[in-house]
């Protein structure tokens, strides 16, 4: 991958941001990720970007499947529509309280229109055997509460056909070290009571699991601050919310 505004490319300033592309690649970086609501996002994400880049990373799971781990783009909005449509509807009701049978355009706009700061999503990508990413496999986002600035409801979705592999704890860690950066201390999500598996494990974790509306219960989960090792419980942590660990509104 290369950042647009590489050396032999003439690309015009950015006029809304000024942050997009330069000319004659004079060292231009572009910077969508800093540009939320702007109408050029998706011309714009269907390049390269250099902080998407520096995001990116490669990571193997269950089973030596390696997956490709990148920030979800607006441009993505259109995958995210059809992987949707492909989970069972047991994963959308772990994955919304109240699923829909499509995502409007309206969810896609939420989902999708992002600022990375407040509300952060990566997506996970299956690799071939060239090293090529291929078809989704999964979604995590946070978002931060606006009462409880240290708080952040966090959601991971998995497709039904890659559970099990460890995609979601995967996510999440990735979700925490990105959280934990911005200030965010508490990751919360909202796990139906049917769910006993992923609500024995969070209790096993040592997470806060407390009713909070007839049928759902409000789970709260600290996060390890970023100046911590990476031993130092992360994992024993986080890894109870797993794929189909049913945190729900994010």
């Amino acid at each position: 991958m290369q950042a647009a505004g590489f050396p032999g490319r003439r690309r015009a300033v950015c006029a809304r941001c000024g942050l997009c592309w330069e000319t004659d690649g004079g060292g231009g970086e572009v910077n969508t990720l800093a540009c939320p609501g702007c109408p050029s996002r998706v011309v714009c994400e269907s390049r390269p970007t250099w902080l998407g880049e520096a995001l990116t990373s490669i990571h193997e799971v269950a089973g030596r499947m390696p997956v490709l781990v990148r920030p979800l783009l607006y441009s993505d909005r259109h995958d995210l529509a059809d992987a949707y449509l492909h989970l069972t509807v047991g994963s959308r009701r772990r994955r919304f309280l109240a699923a829909p049978t499509e995502l409007s355009e309206d969810d896609l706009e939420y989902l999708t229109n992002i600022d990375y700061s407040n509300h952060f999503a990566l997506a996970a990508f299956a690799v071939d055997q060239d090293g090529l990413a291929g078809p989704g496999v999964g979604v995590g986002r946070f978002v931060r509460d606006r009462v409880i600035p240290s708080h952040a409801e966090v959601a991971i979705t998995v497709v039904d056909v890659f559970h099990h592999r460890g995609i979601g704890r995967l996510l999440l860690l990735l979700l925490a070290e990105r959280a934990g950066s911005r200030g965010i201390t508490t990751f919360i999500s909202y796990v139906r009571w049917d769910n006993d598996e992923a609500l024995a494990g969070l209790r096993e974790a040592g997470a806060l699991v407390e009713p909070y509306e007839p049928g759902i219960a409000l789970v709260e989960m600290e996060i390890p601050a970023p100046e911590r090792a990476a031993g130092d419980s992360c994992q024993d942590r986080a890894s109870p919310l797993r794929p189909g660990g049913g945190v729900a509104r994010a």
